[in-house]
C-alpha cells in the first residue's frame, strides 16, 4: 500500500519532532553539567574562604590573648599567664599564622569587596601587632623598674 502525502507530512513532522526533543535533552543535560560544574568551584572557593576566615579568628584570639597574658606575668605575676612569659614568641606566630591565613583569603576572593576587606584588615592587623608589641615592650620596662 503506497504512502500518501499526508502520511509523509506526518511521519517527517514525527521525525523533526524527536529530532528537537533529542536536542532539547542534549542542551538541557550539556547546560546542567556547566551548572553543576560553577557551583562545585564556587563552593570549593567559599570553604576555602569559610576556613582562612576561622582560623584568622582563632589565631587572632590566641595573638590578643597572648598579650593579655605576657603583660599579665609580667606586671602581676598572675600564675595563668606564666606559658606565654615563658614562650613570647608565640605570640606573633600566632600573628604570622594570622597573616598567613589572610593571604589564602585573599588569594582565593572572587569578588573585589572580598578583596578590598582583606586589603583593609591587613592594615588593622598590622596596626594592631604594633600596638600588641609596644604593649609587650611598656611591660618589659615596666617590669626592668620594679627588678
Amino acid at each position: 500500500m503506497p504512502i500518501n502525502y499526508g502520511e509523509k507530512k506526518l511521519l517527517f513532522s514525527f521525525f523533526i519532532l524527536i529530532v528537537l526533543a533529542i536536542a532539547i535533552g542534549i542542551n538541557g543535560i550539556y547546560q546542567i553539567e556547566i551548572l553543576s560544574q560553577r557551583v562545585k568551584q564556587l563552593a570549593s572557593q567559599n570553604l576555602v574562604l569559610e576556613k582562612s576566615i576561622l582560623d584568622m579568628k582563632i589565631n587572632n584570639t590566641f595573638f590578643a590573648m597572648g598579650v593579655r597574658n605576657y603583660y599579665f606575668w609580667k606586671v602581676s605575676r598572675y600564675l595563668g599567664a606564666l606559658p606565654m612569659a615563658v614562650h613570647p614568641e608565640d605570640i606573633f606566630s600566632k600573628a604570622e599564622k594570622f597573616k598567613e591565613q589572610l593571604k589564602v583569603y585573599k588569594a582565593n576572593s572572587y569578588k573585589q569587596k572580598q578583596k578590598q576587606w582583606a586589603d583593609q584588615l591587613t592594615l588593622s592587623f598590622n596596626e594592631l601587632v604594633e600596638i600588641g608589641k609596644q604593649i609587650i615592650s611598656l611591660s618589659e620596662s615596666k617590669q626592668d623598674v620594679q627588678v
